[in-house]
């Protein structure tokens, strides 16, 4: 009996603790303090911030010509989008055939074309071989490959890809990509040795000029884009005449549409380019040629324009000085050149080293002229 009046009192007791323990006051949730809401934030928001940081510093890079700082902080893009996305994804790929591209800026060709051709690989299984997505990255690929004399052919082959995948599409496709498209084949075809290629871009670049004139007017500056890239052919071929009537076109429009635009400048240095052409030892016409490309580099002083624009202008600079016999001055120009070239590319650029031993040249040829010169002024004495 004893035990079963403890076996009823226990429920009871129990009963009452229950009790006891819910009319005590409970402690109320505090809230997360600062830290604890840094970790309690999702990692897809802190890697957004993340990419939006690095996009910021990718842009500034791009702009100020700084492809070293532009390289490293695409590394890290990719990384981000390989971990967020994987690899298989069209972030990943985007990110792959930037930093391919800015790999070519740098003129680090052997890392370029592995990056720029995985980004086309991924392209055709993510978004499909018809997809414009895969012609914009098959352009850059072929694009790429025109920086290279051997590869020439093999550009071509791409750079047709991307014009018929786009073809296909019709008029999905933007007509901006397009006509890069068409541009790069262009290019492709004026860079082959055979006559019939030669005639075939010509025939792309003045069709697609009929088709902008007759899209946007004859004053458009995509009329100015269409003159300048058919007088850059005419120059591959010195057909320095018709090379000079496309290009006093399209200064025009450009003069009128963006009158202190790093444009006009590239411009200005065909037209030089053309004039140094024709009359290398006219020494009127390589003054004016010298206004020309004096007046260009102040434009690109006044943009702040990269090194990537600033070096090719100095760099023919100091050829018209060479050619005016101004060696002393041709000589610094070229330091200048060589500085900045330096200070933006690594050390295997080919242009670095092209610069480098042009300006070995030419301090061997100002030697040889003051040495000429030292005896004659003795006499002089």
């Amino acid at each position: 009996q004893q035990q079963q009046e403890q076996q009823q009192a226990q429920p009871n007791q129990q009963g009452h603790v229950r009790k006891l323990v819910r009319s005590q006051p409970q402690p109320q949730p505090q809230p997360p303090s600062a830290t604890a809401k840094l970790t309690l934030q999702a990692p897809s928001t802190r890697a957004e911030d993340r990419f939006r940081r690095l996009e910021r510093e990718v842009s500034s890079a791009q702009q100020t010509g700084d492809m070293v700082a532009a390289v490293d902080a695409l590394l890290e893009v990719v990384e981000l989008c390989e971990r967020c996305h994987g690899r298989m994804s069209s972030e990943y790929c985007a990110a792959a055939s930037r930093l391919g591209t800015t790999y070519a800026a740098l003129a680090d060709l052997e890392t370029a074309q592995p990056w720029l051709q995985e980004a086309v690989a991924i392209s055709m299984q993510v978004h499909g071989r018809s997809s414009t997505h895969t012609a914009a990255y098959i352009r850059n690929l072929s694009q790429f490959l025109l920086t290279g004399p051997k590869l020439v052919e093999e550009a071509e082959k791409y750079s047709r890809d991307a014009v018929t995948i786009l073809q296909s599409c019709g008029s999905s496709s933007s007509r901006s990509l397009r006509r890069l498209c068409q541009s790069t084949l262009a290019n492709a075809l004026m860079a082959s040795k055979s006559v019939d290629k030669q005639r075939e871009g010509f025939a792309i670049l003045r069709q697609e000029l009929q088709d902008t004139r007759r899209r946007y007017g004859r004053s458009h500056r995509n009329v100015a884009t269409c003159l300048t890239s058919l007088a850059r052919a005419y120059l591959q071929l010195s057909q320095f005449a018709e090379a000079h009537e496309c290009l006093v076109k399209s200064l025009d429009i450009r003069e009128r549409v963006y009158p202190n635009d790093p444009r006009v400048a590239d411009n200005l240095s065909d037209l030089a380019r053309c004039i140094m052409s024709t009359a290398p030892h006219d020494r009127g016409q390589l003054a004016d040629a010298r206004f020309l490309l004096e007046r260009g580099l102040a434009i690109l002083c006044r943009a702040k324009a990269p090194p990537a624009t600033v070096v090719p202008a100095l760099v023919r600079y100091a050829s018209l000085l060479k050619l005016s016999g101004n060696l002393v001055q041709a000589e610094d120009v070229l330091k200048e050149a060589l500085f900045l070239q330096a200070t933006v590319h690594c050390h295997h650029d080919p242009t670095l080293s092209s610069l480098s031993q042009d300006l070995a040249n030419l301090r061997a040829v100002v030697s040889m002229q003051q040495l000429q010169a030292a005896p004659q002024q003795q006499q002089q004495q």
